[in-house]
């Protein structure tokens, strides 16, 4: 059974959560040795996409005291969110790069199996 979004969690967070909870349900990568770590990421995306929201009427640089430039505060959440969500992503599989390890693997299994069938078909 797929779990329920905490009711903790930001609705952006539960969207998130309905969005994927599925797929890696289905896939066997959401389970309850990691379903903290499914959160951490619902919980990052929400960040990142109040931080964008809020950015986006907002200047990306402010000026210091001392007069210098430095990334507004809401640039650096973003930012810090973005980072948690591509670590966590990659921990179940779905970053460009981890879905293309995955399909690669998925791929030499078939070719393995295929193998193993034309074995026993050419010993018979």
């Amino acid at each position: 059974m797929i779990p329920d979004p905490p009711a903790w969690m930001h609705e952006y967070a539960q969207e998130e959560w309905r969005r994927h909870a599925p797929a890696l349900h289905m896939a066997g990568r959401l389970d309850s040795l990691n379903l903290s770590a499914f959160e951490n990421y619902c919980c990052a995306y929400a960040r990142w996409k109040r931080a964008e929201e809020e950015l986006a009427g907002h200047p990306l640089v402010q000026v210091t005291e001392k007069g210098y430039e430095a990334p507004s505060a809401i640039a650096t959440v973003a930012k810090a969110a973005a980072v948690d969500m591509r670590k966590s992503l990659a921990e179940f599989g779905l970053s460009p790069l981890a879905l293309k390890r995955l399909k690669a693997t998925v791929e030499a299994a078939k070719r393995e199996s295929k193998l193993k069938q034309f074995m026993g078909t050419a010993e018979s």
